[in-house]
C-alpha cells in the first residue's frame, strides 16, 4: 500500500520497527531514505544508479536493481540469513559523519572562509 503525508513521529516508528529497507529506485535526486534507514541501523538494499552510486558503504547490497535477478538474490539471502554484507554500525557512523546537517554546515562555512 502507499502512504502519504506520514508524520515525523510515524516515520520514526516505521524505521524503528523495520527489519529491512529496500530502495530499488531507478531515478533519484539525492536519495535521503536509504541514509535515514542506515541512521537507524536498519539493513539496506539499495540501488547503485544515479545519485545513489556513491553509497558504496552498502557493500554487496548496493546493487543494480534494474537487474531483477540481483534484487531477488539479495532479498532471498537476507530472508535466509537476516544479515547484510556490511557492518551496520560502521555504515551508521559514516552516515552520521558524512551526511549530517552539521557536517554540511561545517563544509559550507569552510568554503565561505576560504
Amino acid at each position: 500500500s502507499f502512504m502519504s503525508d506520514v508524520s515525523n513521529e510515524d516515520l520514526i516508528s516505521l524505521y524503528s520497527n523495520a527489519e529491512l529497507f529496500v530502495f530499488p529506485s531507478l531515478s533519484e535526486g539525492f536519495g535521503i531514505p536509504p541514509l535515514e534507514a542506515a541512521s537507524f541501523a536498519i539493513p539496506v538494499i539499495c540501488s547503485n544508479s544515479t545519485s545513489l552510486s556513491e553509497y558504496t558503504f552498502f557493500g554487496d547490497d548496493h546493487i543494480n536493481t534494474s537487474a531483477q535477478e540481483q534484487l531477488i538474490e539479495r532479498l532471498n539471502l537476507f530472508s535466509e540469513t537476516r544479515s547484510v554484507s556490511y557492518d551496520l554500525s560502521e555504515v551508521q557512523e559514516v552516515v552520521s559523519k558524512k551526511y549530517s546537517w552539521e557536517s554540511h554546515v561545517d563544509k559550507f562555512l569552510s568554503i565561505l572562509k576560504s
